[in-house]
């Protein structure tokens, strides 16, 4: 469901006037594209180099989710996390600040953690094994307990959370999870929503974003039977999660769209269609974003799914980047949208039933009143 331009002026206009806090595990993406022809040996191993011509660097994980508030117009975006006393961790800051994101409250813990980092590296349009770093951190009691009393000092000023969880070694230990988890109990006024990756059950009272195969592991389908591609197993994991949460919550199924659950059933929203070559990195942070500014706009969970996914459709479309996308490039996909209809259909073209001898395939039975010519 596309929010109509009415919906749309409803977001943009609530984006400048709300406070979004934005919690979790803050990561860094940073690019090295190479140029093999100024290679060279090291003296000292005799080995080649690896010569870097440019490099990028851009905010990941919670740090993408708030980028991406910022760049659709959120004027007050608190990011809420933990980066470590070294050069990435300052680049990180300086960022976000460059974005207008609040960066007081995040934490620099000296000892036992790295800034998270994904080093990707690029032979032309060949990505090499990914670097990581940050993925023996160690959160310490002091940081938890600065992080809540930080997240319980901004509560009283704040419209939204989203919480984010991505990282095994993150933020989210017993301490944080506990003080939390309070915190969303005390302040049911506030829109809280969650994207994880372990922690889904975690936080009771928060409206949840996870993927089709996160929502298939979570409701424990397995087996051939239970393709997390199809819809009909989408629909039975979410039936199945929402006996178990009692609560609203979207599953994202990319190119094939989302799906919304909620007390009155199962909402099917269709995926967009491009022709383009995508860069699927960091769409469910972008996801995440643009279902939080649909739901702090007062929009139902269907509706606000929607846009997100206008949200995302934007930047999918942009290279070796984790992307953000502006109003005037949210709007412009929303004039002209194309979508996927019926993707499982597509994707089966030797189940198709054709219309006589023609190319025309049948994916519906038309109306008896209808008539083919």
């Amino acid at each position: 469901m596309i929010p109509s331009p009415a919906s749309l002026d409803r977001i943009f206009t609530t984006l400048k006037q709300l406070r979004f806090v934005v919690l979790g595990d803050f990561c860094l993406d940073a690019y090295f594209f190479l140029n093999q022809q100024l290679s060279e040996i090291s003296i000292e191993t005799g080995l080649n180099t690896l010569a870097v011509a440019s490099m990028r660097f851009t905010p990941g994980g919670a740090g993408n989710v708030a980028a991406n508030l910022s760049a659709m117009g959120a004027t007050r975006v608190h990011a809420l996390g933990v980066v470590g006393d070294d050069l990435y961790g300052r680049e990180y800051l300086r960022l976000l600040s460059r974005q207008g994101i609040d960066t007081s409250d995040l934490l620099i813990q000296a000892d036992h953690w790295q800034t998270c980092v994904y080093s990707k590296l690029y032979d032309g349009e060949r990505e090499l094994p990914r670097i990581d770093m940050g993925r023996t951190n160690r959160l310490t009691p002091a940081s938890a307990h600065a992080l809540l009393t930080r997240l319980n000092r901004l509560l009283p000023q704040a419209d939204v959370v989203l919480i984010n969880q991505q990282l095994q070694n993150g933020i989210h230990g017993p301490i944080l999870k506990s003080g939390l988890a309070a915190a969303i109990d005390r302040h049911s006024d506030i829109v809280w929503l969650l994207d994880a990756r372990e922690e889904i059950d975690a936080y009771p009272g928060t409206i949840r974003k996870l993927n089709h195969e996160e929502a298939v592991k979570a409701a424990a389908l397995e087996g051939r039977a239970h393709d997390p591609q199809t819809e009909a197993t989408v629909r039975r994991a979410a039936d199945a999660l929402f006996r178990r949460w009692g609560t609203p919550f979207c599953i994202t199924r990319g190119a094939r769209g989302g799906l919304c659950r909620d007390a009155a059933g199962n909402h099917l929203i269709p995926g967009l269609h491009f022709t383009t070559k995508l860069d699927t990195v960091g769409a469910g942070d972008s996801i995440f974003a643009g279902l939080a500014a649909g739901l702090a706009a007062d929009l139902a969970l269907p509706e606000a799914l929607g846009f997100a996914t206008l949200v995302a459709g934007v930047t999918i479309q942009k290279q070796m980047q984790t992307g953000t996308a502006s109003e005037g490039e949210i709007r412009a996909l929303a004039r002209d949208p194309d979508f996927n209809y019926r993707p499982e259909a597509a994707a089966a073209p030797e189940r198709a039933v054709l219309h006589g001898a023609s190319e025309i395939e049948i994916v519906a039975d038309p109306p008896l009143s209808s008539t083919i010519t």
